[in-house]
């Protein structure tokens, strides 16, 4: 089948929907499909067209007409409320026009990452995130098939009258797992074996509204003499939080480096505002990395986590639980090489590219046939 791919970004612009796009186009490749990707920005190359980030009506046009010419026999949508919107966040409506054109011609999938931003404490954002809502409705009415990583935005979107049409599809790691000797390069990087890493991988405003439970955790493994340091990776910062443990913050990696920092960790922790949840490929990565995992549960947390033994979920409000939690983990090595071998496990058999490749053609086959 030839696919096209439609992504704001490609490298070497700093996007993780890019970086996605990239892996999943070459996990499609690899299974006897070819696929032409289309980006505003990024390097061109045989298979990659780079607009120009212009999506008004003329370029949109001119891009309908190239993508007839290539031969289309799918076409895939890559998702988020600003990624091809206007300024201030407005959803464009001439998009959706052409994606509307685009479903007349070929078949077309929606991957989803995220659906509409309305915070009930920033009153801005109520007509704007519900018009990215109602804008989101028209481009998945426009689709054949609709996907997302989140179970909660499956139900939500089933409640849209999409029919059979919506499918989980989970989102992949868009780093290498490139084995090193752990301790090698933490000799290399003046920590001792005894420390225990925390980390804090991106997160963004999901993040920062729980820098209480980061600064309680940094208090309370203080008061019980734990040695530990925090690793920031992602482009989280220091100045988020009140930290007195040491702080490891590396600054701009390349993939293989994250990896090697990744393994270099103890514990991934993921204290967000709407809950651990699987639309997070950080997430995905610390499970590759066999890394235990301590989250809060929130309304946008999956509730297929509850059997993956290495993520360990507290209620929201329960910063002590949280604290409980870690220390048990920093005190038990053999339980975090326990619970992160389960990830491990969990990764392979779910989350690599590969198989989340596979998990696509089979929704789009399955409803085809």
């Amino acid at each position: 089948m030839r696919i096209g791919i439609i992504t704001r970004k490609l490298s070497p612009e700093i996007c993780g929907i890019g970086d996605h796009t990239l892996f999943f186009a070459k996990a499609l490749e690899s299974q006897g499909h070819e696929v032409v990707i289309t980006a505003g920005r990024g390097e061109p190359s045989g298979k990659r067209i780079v607009t120009g980030d212009v999506w008004n009506a003329a370029a949109l046009a001119r891009l309908l007409e190239e993508f007839k010419k290539l031969s289309l026999e799918h076409l895939i949508l890559q998702y988020t409320p600003l990624s091809f919107a206007e300024g201030k966040g407005w959803s464009n409506r001439v998009f959706c026009k052409f994606w509307q054109a685009c479903w007349q011609v070929w078949k077309t999938s929606l991957i989803i990452h995220e659906t509409y931003f309305r915070v009930w404490e920033y009153p801005p954002s109520w007509w704007r995130g519900t018009a990215q809502k109602y804008y989101l409705r028209e481009l998945a009415s426009a689709s054949d098939f609709v996907f997302t990583a989140s179970a909660p935005l499956v139900e939500e979107l089933n409640t849209w009258s999409l029919g059979s049409k919506t499918n989980r599809l989970p989102i992949g790691s868009n780093f290498p797992y490139i084995p090193i000797d752990k301790t090698k390069f933490r000799n290399e990087n003046r920590i001792s074996s005894e420390t225990i890493i925390l980390l804090l991988f991106g997160g963004g405003a999901a993040l920062r509204g729980m820098t209480s439970y980061v600064n309680a955790l940094d208090a309370y493994l203080r008061r019980h003499r734990v040695t530990a340091a925090w690793l920031l990776l992602g482009g989280t910062p220091a100045g988020w939080f009140k930290l007195n443990l040491p702080i490891l913050s590396p600054g701009r990696l390349s993939p293989e480096n994250v990896s090697a920092w990744l393994q270099t960790a103890d514990i991934f922790l993921m204290p967000h505002k709407p809950g651990l949840n699987a639309k997070r490929g950080t997430l995905a990565a610390a499970l590759q990395h066999g890394l235990p995992v301590v989250g809060t549960r929130g309304p946008m947390t999956d509730s297929f986590w509850n059997d993956v033994s290495g993520v360990n979920l507290v209620q929201a409000g329960a910063r002590l639980q949280f604290c409980d939690k870690v220390k048990q983990l920093c005190m038990d090595k053999n339980l975090r090489h326990l619970q992160g071998e389960a990830n491990q496990r969990y990764y392979q058999n779910h989350l690599t590219w590969t198989r989340i490749a596979h998990d696509f053609l089979k929704g789009v086959f399955s409803q085809c046939g």
